[in-house]
């Protein structure tokens, strides 16, 4: 669940999204969404991504981010997941930084914790090989 400040950005970004359309948030968020290094050294990438957020439509977004701010903590729920897990962080996540992503997997019976090199939030975009590897290898234990 988000933060109280959280929660206050995603409807102050909701806001901004109803006034002025998907642009702003598309500026504001391809940063935290991927890691410096993407951004710098594959431009493309944030291009994409920026692109991806600018053909949603306002009305998703906005409810997207409602949905998110009023999501309930199920925190407590992760010790109760019973099928091989897998968490995913980029180690340059800034939206659920691996700190986070520690947390989870040790609050998951059995779960495995891999972080992706280079990566920020979107580390399936920003390093493939990485995430697809991590995937492939759970996929083959079970």
């Amino acid at each position: 669940a988000d933060s109280d400040e959280g929660r206050e950005n995603r409807m102050r970004m909701a806001q901004t999204v109803r006034e002025s359309g998907t642009r702003p948030i598309a500026t504001a968020m391809v940063p935290d969404l991927l890691a410096e290094s993407t951004r710098e050294n594959a431009p493309g990438i944030a291009d994409a991504v920026r692109s991806m957020i600018l053909g949603t439509p306002a009305a998703t977004v906005v409810a997207a981010l409602a949905g998110m701010a009023a999501r309930p903590d199920s925190t407590g729920d992760l010790a109760g997941i019973a099928v091989p897990t897998l968490v995913v962080v980029g180690e340059e996540d800034a939206i659920t930084p691996p700190a986070d992503a520690h947390a989870m997997a040790d609050a998951i019976p059995d779960a495995e914790l891999r972080t992706i090199p280079g990566a920020g939030h979107l580390s399936s975009l920003e390093n493939p090989e990485a995430f697809n590897t991590a995937l492939r290898e759970l996929l083959d234990r079970v």
